[in-house]
Order: structure tokens, then sequence, then C-alpha cells
């Protein structure tokens, strides 16, 4: 018997054991939307007179161990009234708590004045909650809201320019970040080449960010978590709700499958500019295509007060076509399949079951057909017990199977070329974990775990063999790196090993109450990560490919310490924090100069190891209540990489060897969001945000050959930035009189007010009429209006 099964049980005895002598009692069971069923996250369940409480985890389910006798107990959650339950404990019970939402509470019921006030007592550092529908108050382009837009307005979290596709966490890559929808990867979180994410609001009940202290049960990426969790559905009656904007249009339905027994919810969501395209007089754009869509599902069924099932999907697509010169389409395919099983009212379990897969094709016609795809299957079995008020055990095991294509082209008969097949990669990276979170004493709280994680590269497959064993070497005569051709390939069997990484990743968090309104925070977590997206731009793209770790690819590792300090004012009126962090990394690649890193099958010669840091301040205001609400977001902040390269000699690694900023790095950015309600149906809203630009490479000079001028590089990096980029956004939300059938409102938005023209990136173009070059800015947005019509019934 391992180690980790005999402290869990010896856990299990002893706290077992304490209670009985105790004679301490338990309730359990699930709070709950009254309205639809809904399980709340999150809920806070507390005694006030045993000074003793919990949450509900990420399923609603909560478990409170009391001594025997007579109870008040008190339920909040923010935006619904609070509720007591007087309860007489002469044996463990069950309890589902029905909560009703402020906005539909009757006069008699008077609403809870409960300090809102978990910023502060919760041991959680570095942690953002996501309200789905407060976000809709924000302002964003083309009308389309969405979390990821309404997260980089907050401290710590960042798009590397306009229309950048993903977001950048820290100073991290935006591969770094672990997306999951219902518990399943989504390895592209964008529309449009990044203007818009694939998140449809109406389908999300609840969203976490993580930026630091990661909790134990999280691994795979270095920088940060976004946990994004989709509605069950109304377990009462239909409901629907949607909206028709400038750029697209979203329906969601959601019942009964069996009331107050199994749910469902659908959701679509479909763009439609390329509706309008054969109006155009121009025959090119008449036979182009640029559209995407959304499909999330999801149902769920109570067998017992025990056992409930669920399944939910997500199926997006983007499709872009120009005429018949090309076609690209990408998109995601998610799904997950859970069983919530109650133990005893102490031990919670759930264990899932998930697929998740992103792929791409470009199409020439004629030409060539390129596809690539990155999935994964997943088991995963996590639990929780509640030893006691003060004490919550969680534990769990995972293993996902990885098969990762990097490219297969096809070649049309009329191109005189073999195909491409760049191989598929395959991997298993198993995974236990174990943590604990305890009250040490009244102003003491603190959660530690460790994670054991690992990642096996295993065939079938072809493995190329470099002299040296190294893929990619330093040449002195011609002062440049060079990549070597594998002097032999060694052929590994289905399953066989081809290299193995295993590490322990430990983890800590930690609150001291300095009062009832302050607080300090402290966080430590390490991360390890054996996925890598290959780019070498500062954010992710469509036709961008998956890289496993390999026998010349180590895992990447973070370690991540952050500290804070956390403030309300105002009986909760005001939140004010100020958190610091510091990030180290090591097995960081970058990109030798001019790399080759489309159609390689030898990409591992193109990437140099190195390590990095970020480190950052980031200070953050709030106001939560009163008719103007709003806050103000600014962090200081540097994200840096050292590559040195392999030691030989003269060797210069990038920039000979010294630190140079990131590609993405940021040193301020600065958001500013207001939220005004002039009356019950208007409310007007704006975001004022200013950021530094990012790094950027300019020739020191330029030369001619035959009349062509080029630029001429120093070959150092980062050395320029972009100017710096602000805008303006303003925005208005009218509620329609409320009908029999249901809601309406009308969102108006103006994107970029000022008309700014901000750069995405800059480049150089030699001038028709002079032959000099110039300096070519490119920019995505200029002003944009927005019009959107939602409902509800």
């Amino acid at each position: 018997m391992s180690l980790l099964k005999k402290l869990l049980i010896l856990t299990l005895v002893l706290t077992g054991l304490g209670d009985l002598f105790a004679q301490n009692y338990t309730i359990s069971g699930y709070v709950k939307d009254d309205a639809s069923g809904e399980e709340l996250i999150g809920a806070n369940i507390v005694v006030s007179e045993q000074s003793k409480g919990v949450s509900t985890n990420v399923y609603g389910f909560y478990s409170l161990t009391l001594p025997k006798g007579k109870h008040t107990v008190s339920i909040t959650y923010i935006g619904y009234a609070e509720k007591q339950l007087d309860v007489d404990l002469q044996d463990n019970q069950s309890i589902n708590i029905q909560m009703v939402e402020s906005s539909n509470v009757i006069d008699e019921v008077v609403l809870s004045d409960t300090k809102i006030d978990n910023n502060v007592k919760s041991v959680e550092i570095s942690t953002v909650k996501i309200d789905p529908q407060k976000m809709k108050q924000i302002p964003v382009v083309l009308g389309e809201q969405d979390i990821i837009k309404s997260l980089t307005l907050l401290p710590g979290i960042a798009t590397a320019r306009e229309g950048a596709n993903g977001f950048n966490v820290r100073g991290g890559k935006a591969d770094q970040n672990l997306i999951l929808l219902d518990e399943s990867s989504i390895f592209s979180s964008s529309h449009l080449f990044g203007f818009f994410s694939i998140f449809n609001s109406d389908a999300i009940k609840d969203a976490k960010m993580y930026k630091g202290g990661i909790p134990a049960y999280y691994g795979g990426r270095l920088s940060s978590v976004l946990d994004i969790r989709q509605k069950e559905g109304n377990m009462k009656k239909l409901h629907g709700a949607g909206g028709i904007g400038v750029l697209s249009s979203r329906l969601m339905l959601e019942g009964p499958i069996v009331k107050d027994k199994g749910s469902f919810m659908v959701a679509g969501r479909r763009s439609y500019a390329d509706l309008f395209l054969p109006l155009s007089s121009d025959t090119t754009v008449q036979k182009s295509k640029m559209y995407f869509y959304d499909l999330n599902v999801k149902g769920n069924y109570i067998i017992n007060k025990n056992n409930r099932v669920f399944l939910s999907g997500y199926f997006g697509r983007d499709v872009f076509g120009f005429s018949d010169r090309f076609n690209l389409s990408w998109g995601n395919t998610n799904f997950t399949g859970r069983w919530n099983h109650v133990y005893s009212p102490k031990l919670f379990s759930n264990l899932s079951v998930i697929y998740s897969k992103y792929d791409y094709n470009f199409d020439i016609p004629d030409i060539f057909l390129w596809k690539s795809y990155v999935k994964d299957i997943t088991v995963k079995n996590d639990n929780n017990y509640y030893i006691n008020d003060k004490s919550t055990l969680k534990f769990g095991a995972k293993v996902s199977k990885y098969e990762i294509n990097l490219g297969d082209i096809e070649y049309s008969e009329e191109i005189d070329r073999p195909d491409s097949l760049l191989g598929i990669r395959h991997g298993y990276e198993p995974s236990v974990y174990i943590s604990h979170e305890m009250q040490v004493n009244t102003r003491l709280d603190i959660e530690y775990g460790l994670r054991l994680s690992g990642f096996v590269n295993v065939g079938e497959q072809d493995v190329s063999i470099y002299e040296d064993g190294k893929p990619i070497y330093w040449d002195n005569e011609i002062e440049d790196y060079v990549t070597r051709r594998p002097i032999e390939t060694k052929h590994y069997g289905r399953n066989d090993v081809i290299s193995s990484h295993y590490k322990l990743l430990p983890r800590l968090r930690m609150r001291y109450t300095l009062n009832e309104t302050s607080s300090l925070k402290a966080g430590y977590n390490r991360m390890m990560q054996n996925i890598h997206l290959v780019s070498n731009a500062t954010s992710s793209n469509p036709l961008n490919i998956w890289l496993p770790n390999d026998k010349y690819i180590d895992p990447e590792m973070a370690d991540q310490i952050s500290v804070g300090y956390f403030k309300n004012f105002r009986d909760n009126m005001y939140e004010f924090s100020a958190e610091t962090y510091y990030k180290y990394l090591s097995n960081v690649i970058d990109y030798k100069d001019l790399p080759q890193l489309s159609q390689n099958p030898y990409i591992e010669g193109e990437v140099l190891p190195g390590k990095g840091r970020a480190y950052g301040l980031e200070l953050y205001l709030k106001k939560t209540r009163g008719k103007f609400t709003g806050w103000v977001s600014y962090t200081l902040s540097r994200s840096e990489l050292k590559i040195e390269g392999f030691g030989a000699e003269g060797e210069p690694g990038i920039n000979k060897g010294d630190w140079y900023a990131a590609a993405h790095d940021k040193t301020h950015d600065l958001s500013v969001t207001g939220v005004y309600s002039l009356s019950d149906r208007l409310t007007v809203s704006a975001n004022f945000v200013v950021a530094s630009g990012i790094p950027v490479n300019y020739p020191e000079s330029s030369f001619s050959i035959d009349g062509v001028q080029y630029g001429h590089y120093n070959g150092l990096r980062s050395q320029h930035r972009l100017s710096t980029y602000h805008r303006i956004d303003v925005g208005a939300t009218l509620k329609g009189k409320p009908k029999k059938w249901g809601e309406t409102e009308w969102i108006f938005g103006v994107y970029n007010l000022y008309n700014r023209y901000n750069a995405a990136s800059i480049g150089f173009v030699q001038n028709e009429d002079t032959g000099q070059n110039q300096v070519e800015k490119v920019t995505y947005f200029g002003i944009i209006p927005s019009l959107t019509w939602n409902f509800k019934f």
C-alpha cells in the first residue's frame, strides 16, 4: 500500500473517531437557486454561535459538522436573500437549500445585510471570480460580451496587442494558460483571429481565474487557470434568452427533462457577415466566406440524493475563405461526462471522462491541403473530505492521453512534390494530488498541497538522432546557429517509452487576519507544462501547432511567490488589494534568428533553451454597490528571458546571453471601469485603458541591393517598443418594460470613442516614389459603434 493511501486512511480513521467522541453530527447537501434549481458555487453556510462555516464546492455541495443539539444556520450568496434554518441535530441530516434572488424577493422578505468580505476572509490569493451577468454591462467591441475581454480589464491580465488570440497572465505566454470549460481543455479560446472569444455569455454559469497560489488539483500550465462552468439548465420550467447584434445572434434554451430531477441547456451563436458578401459588386468578395459558430449543450439527471450524472459539450468553428484562392477553418470539440457521488455526509466525489480536440485545415486549391490537430482523452477523479468545519481534505488522480498531429500536407496532382507528413506525437500525462485546508486559529488559515505530475512520451514514432545529442549548435565560423540534420532515426513501437519526466509540485496558500476588514495573504506554487505552442509571434494564431515534451525538449517549469494586502472600507462598499509577485521559469524556449517553424519535421533544431522571470505589482480598487460601481486596476510589471544556449565556446545565445523583454511584456497597464444606474431601466458605462507598447525590433540602418532597400538589424531583440496604447469605450443599457412573455433590453456601445488608431505592429515598406524605406503602422480598429437587442422569456 502506498504512503499516500496510508496517510489518507489514517486521517479518515482519526477524524471519524474524533467526531464520535465529541458527539458531532453533519448536515450536508446542495445549495440551489429557487427559481431554476441551479447549484450555487461558493455559497456560505455559517453557524454564528459556533463560529463555524463552510462554502459550497464547484458542484454546489456543502458539508458542515456541528455539535449535537439545536442550531441556527445562516446561508448567504451574493445577489440572493439571506436564508436562516433552525436545525435540531440528533443525527446526520441531508438538507438541500433553496435560495431566492434579491431581484425576485417579495416585500416581506428582509434582504441580507451580511458583509460581502470574501476577498478579505478567504484563503484565496491572486484569484478573480467573474459574474457573467455583471460582465454584460461592460462595453466591448461590436457589442460581443465575453469573459476574456472582461478579464483583461483586471490586474495582471492583458492581451499582447489588439486583436491578439488568447491572453497573457503575469508575464506568461498565451499557451501557458489552462482554460477549462466544464473540466475540458480549450486549446484555442478565440474567434476571428482573436477579436472575440469562444464563450457565449448566455451559456456560462460561473468563471474563476487563478493567477497565483494555484491549488494542487490544477496542473499542466505555468501561468494561470481559467475554470469556466456551463449552466446545468432550469429544473423548474422552460426558459430562454438570446440577442441580435451587429456581428452575430445567439439563442439559449433551458428547461426540465423531468421536473426537479433532470434538465438540459442548449445555446447557439453564429456570426453572419458572410450573408452580406453576395451583395458586393466584386465577384471575388461574393465567393468569399467569413463566419464562426458555437454550440453549447448540457444535460444532467439526479438519480437519487447521492448520485447525479452530467453530460456536456462544446462545438465551435471558424470558417474563412477568400474566393477560390484559399480556405481556412479551425475549431474546438469538447465533451465531458461526470458522475457526482456522495459516499457519506463528509465525503463527496466526482468522476469525469473528458475529450478535447482542436484542429485546423488550410486549403489552397490545386496546390495543397494542410491539416493538423491536438487532442486529449482524460479520466480524472476528485474528492472532497470535510473533516470538520475547520479542516477539509482534497485528493484525486488524473491521467490524460495526448495525440498531436504536427501536420499532414497533401499536395495536388498538379504539384510535382511528395506529401509531407510531419508525424503524430503521443504522450501520457499522469498526476495525483492531495491538499489540506485548515483554520489554525481565528486569525490564520492555511492550505497546503502536493501534486505529483509526469509526462511519458511514447511511440509509435521515428525519432531523429543527432550528433552529440543536440539538434542545434553554434558555428563560430559563420557566427550563427545551425540546425543539424539527423545522422539516423530510431523507431519506437506503439507505446514504447521515448522519454519521461516526473516532478513534485508543492502548493501553499495562507491568510492572516489583521482585523475584521483587512488581511495579509501569501501563496506559492510550482507548475509544470508538458505541451508547448510553436510560435515566435506575440500571440498564437490558428495555424500554430502544439509540441509535447520529447527527447530534446524538457518540460517547462515555473515557481511563483505571491504576497498581498487586502482591505475593505465603508462596510465593504470598497475593496482594495495590493499584490506583488515573482515568477521564475526554467526550461523555457525561444527561437533562433529566422526560424523555420512551418512544415519543419526537425522543429527541435529551431529552439534554444533558457530561463525566464516575471515580477510585478498589482493594485485594485473596487466599488461594489450603490448607483455608481466600478473599479480601477493598475499593473506595473516586467517579463524577461535569458537564453544562453548550450555553453559552447564563443556561443552568444540570444541578445549576447543578457536578459531581454519577452515579446508580450508590458511595463504599465491601467484600466478604469465605471457603471452608473441612472434609473431602474437605464444604465451607462465606460472604460478607459492605457498601456505601454509591446517590444518590437526596428532596423538600425538600411542597405540597397539592385535598387531595393532592405533593413539591417543589429541582432538584439526587444530594443524598441510600439507607441503607448489607449482608448475609451462607452455603453448604455436600456431595459424594456416587463412583458407577459419576458424581458428585453437594448445595449448601445461605442468602442474606441475618440477613434485612436493604436498600432498592433509596425512594418517597413519601400516608398514607390522615393525608393526609401518608411514606417507602416498596422492597426485593426478605429471607432466602432454597436447595437444589440437582448431578450429573456
